[in-house]
């Protein structure tokens, strides 16, 4: 069902909504016993208790969408109170009515995000931020002072993420280029914070891998060289570790 905030709002008993919403807000006990009297004709006290208060906590996540979100949510859960076999009167009369609606709103905007970002995976004009991707190459130091040089390793690392499976695209980004916190990615992607951790210990070796390849395409040698050799020096503690590992296992079955 799609319609606009007024439309949820009719003429109670003779009262226009411009009246009643200059009367004192009811308190969420007193809205939700009005709502178990009549769902439909009193949904508006929904509206006018929580609408502007709703689209400015939606503003926080997302700007131009924000009163989209909030009228969606206003919809879809007036919707939802008209189905009374789901929603008798004492799961009403039992509900968060304030939870619900900034949880709902929340995950609207969440949803706005990520469509957002599903239809445009990285930025194409953006400068990265040399000091936040020192770690690609496993260095401290020596970030490029020459632009072409610096815009030759922003291309190498643009190109390297895309050629990342989908699923690890947007956390690459996020974690290793804009140095986002973890749970700050989850808030953002909806996903748990400790798998995004263990997603990045699978694609990181990989895009270093590929970063790699992609320097030497760009002409960057002497960086591809040193980052070459920091593989291999990983790659031997690795060798080492599963020896290791090998050993103490075989001396517990003896």
């Amino acid at each position: 069902m799609d319609f606009t905030a007024s439309e949820m709002m009719p003429d109670v008993e003779g009262v226009n909504m411009k009246e009643r919403s200059k009367q004192p807000e009811p308190d969420d006990s007193e809205i939700l016993r009005l709502l178990v009297e009549d769902r439909k004709e009193n949904f508006d006290l929904v509206v006018i208790t929580y609408n502007n208060r709703l689209i400015a906590f939606a503003r926080t996540f997302v700007k131009d969408e924000a009163e989209d979100v909030v009228q969606e949510v206003m919809s879809s859960t007036y919707s939802a109170l008209q189905n009374e076999q789901a929603w008798p009167s004492e799961r009403i009369l039992e509900w968060d009515l304030c939870n619900w609606l900034f949880k709902s709103v929340k995950n609207g905007c969440s949803r706005v995000w990520r469509t957002a970002k599903s239809q445009e995976i990285l930025p194409t004009d953006e400068d990265i931020e040399m000091s936040r991707i020192s770690h690609l190459f496993a260095i401290s130091d020596g970030i490029p002072e020459k632009v072409f040089e610096r815009k030759k390793i922003q291309v190498a690392i643009k190109r390297a993420i895309e050629r990342l499976q989908l699923r690890y695209q947007k956390l690459a980004w996020l974690r290793d280029v804009e140095g986002r916190r973890y749970e700050e990615i989850a808030q953002m992607l909806g996903k748990n914070g400790n798998t995004l951790r263990v997603d990045h210990t699978h694609y990181f070796p990989v895009l270093q891998a590929l970063l790699l390849v992609e320097l030497r395409n760009c002409g960057e040698d002497e960086r591809a060289d040193s980052l070459e050799e920091h593989l291999k020096r990983e790659e031997q503690k690795n060798v080492e570790k599963r020896k290791k590992r090998e050993q103490e296992k075989g001396g517990q079955e003896e």
